[in-house]
Parts: structure tokens; C-alpha cells; sequence
């Protein structure tokens, strides 16, 4: 196994939650966490969809955005 390189500042790194997006109700938090990462001294981007989203939907974001 390849072990990766380790996060240096300016890095750009992606929020990812376990199952998916969160719901709508706890989005205001998203901010929040970036402001954080931010802090820390990395960047960040963001790309948010809605909960109804189709799996293919999801797969042709991520796969421009990749």
C-alpha cells in the first residue's frame, strides 16, 4: 500500500460526510466547518447538492469536479 503524502498549508482538501450530503437542516453548518478548515490554514471548495439528487446526478458532478 502506497502511504499518502501528509497535508501541508494551502493544501485544498474536501469536506465528506460518511453517508452523503447532509440534510438541509444542518447545512448551516457547512460554513461553519469550512471557516475552520480556513483557520487552519487550507483551502477549501464547495459543491453542494440537494437531497434529491440521483445517484447518476451525483456521479456527473463529482466526475467534473475530480
Amino acid at each position: 500500500m502506497q502511504k499518502l503524502a501528509k497535508l501541508v498549508i494551502g493544501d485544498t482538501v474536501a469536506l465528506i460526510t460518511p453517508a452523503g450530503m447532509p440534510p438541509e437542516r444542518f447545512r448551516h453548518y457547512i460554513p461553519l466547518m469550512e471557516e475552520y478548515v480556513q483557520k487552519e490554514g487550507f483551502r477549501t471548495k464547495t459543491y453542494l447538492s440537494s437531497e434529491q439528487s440521483s445517484d447518476q446526478e451525483l456521479a456527473e458532478l463529482f466526475y467534473y469536479i475530480a
